[in-house]
């Protein structure tokens, strides 16, 4: 064993499948590297898409998926999945993305629309605002008139009827203003509130994954940063912990890519209850891969707990429809070392991961500083 790794205890043969041998390849042998490239290009859009509500949206990465396979594989195209395509279907390929993007400019312009409308509505309330204050000013011009005219009143009881005329308008002008402003104060209140709410709404969606809602790959990148930045100042024992689903590829080739999702759905529950601290940070590093941050705990102590979580894998079942599947999973574990930078820290602990997928899998190593 190499002297920065150590491996776990639960060691088994090495894994004896040649490199790439599970690789896509075509069923009729050609290696056409525009092929090659649209279907990485469409594997990248549905991978990076955007974080937009919109039913026509829903299925896109599961569509660009599909379609990749369709050109890779020559598998019948979800245009017409009931029967097989001998030639690849380049004109649906064509329309998918044209109207994927169509669906997109609609949605964004749905949602500029709808914040041009709040802008507007913010404006309206303002004009009305002052128009309001230039009304009473009007009034209190009127009050103080009638004051001045109540000067040229020869008859006691008609200045003093003047005089407690005027002062109850205004008094009555004041109370008006306090309330009205009482209420644009209040309005405005709950306006900024809603506004807030919606901002952080919109920030976490931004920081989930959208099928296993968990944290996504832009968040554990910032968190990660963040990390180190308390480190330099606030020195504290943190592991980094990358997991790979051991031959995921194959339940995505035997059982489809809906039933992939349904094991990696399965799998973030399991993982979510092994690390439940709410300082625990779990997230998607990417594909069957995913990311956990402990934060005040040292290699020594995040050691157990995966080897807890491994364990509780094998026993696991995952109902797929009318399947039943068993998961295992590659660890490689990294604590943080002293002014260690992100990249590498995340670096200590894939070279970790990939060792305990060369020694066979189901197993973890942690990688020493």
């Amino acid at each position: 064993m190499l002297g920065r790794f150590r491996l776990s205890r639960n060691s088994k043969p090495k894994d004896t499948t040649p490199p790439g041998a599970s690789g896509e390849r075509s069923p009729v042998g050609d290696d056409e590297p525009a092929v090659d490239t649209i279907a990485a290009l469409l594997r990248t859009l549905g991978s990076m898409s955007l974080p937009i509500d919109s039913p026509a949206l829903a299925d896109f990465p599961s569509q660009c998926e599909a379609w990749a396979t369709h050109l890779l594989l020559r598998r019948p195209s979800p245009n017409a999945p009931e029967r097989p395509f001998t030639k690849r279907d380049w004109g649906g390929v064509r329309m998918f993305v044209l109207r994927s993007r169509q669906h997109e400019l609609e949605a964004v312009s749905a949602s500029l629309d709808d914040l041009r409308a709040a802008l507007w509505k913010m404006i309206e309330t303002l004009s009305q605002t002052f128009r309001e204050e230039e009304g009473h000013d009007q009034t209190v011009a009127q009050q103080i008139d009638r004051l001045k005219g109540a000067l040229d009143k020869t008859s006691t009881e008609e200045l003093k009827r003047e005089i407690l005329g005027a002062i109850g308008s205004l008094n009555r002008i004041a109370e008006s203003r306090r309330q009205q402003s009482r209420r644009r104060v209040e309005h405005l209140s709950a306006t900024v509130a809603l506004l807030a709410n919606d901002l952080r709404a919109a920030k976490r969606e931004a920081e989930m994954d959208g099928l296993t809602r968990i944290y996504n790959r832009g968040a554990f990148d910032d968190y990660v940063a963040t990390t180190i930045q308390l480190q330099r100042s606030f020195p504290r024992p943190t592991t980094l912990i990358l997991i790979d689903i051991d031959r995921f590829k194959q339940i995505n080739d035997t059982l489809g890519h809906q039933a992939g999702d349904a094991v990696l759905q399965a799998y973030v529950g399991r993982l979510s209850l092994a690390f439940p601290r709410r300082s625990d940070f779990v997230a998607r590093y990417g594909g069957d891969e995913f990311a956990v941050i402990l934060p005040d705990t040292p290699l020594k102590d995040a050691v157990p707990l995966v080897g807890r979580h491994l364990e509780d894998l094998r026993k696991h079942v995952i109902d797929v429809g009318k399947s039943k599947v068993r998961i295992t999973a590659s660890v490689g574990l990294a604590e943080l070392a002293d002014k260690e930078d992100g990249a590498s820290w995340i670096g200590r602990a894939d070279r970790a991961l990939y060792e305990a997928k060369r020694a066979g899998r189901d197993r973890f190593v942690a990688a020493e500083a």
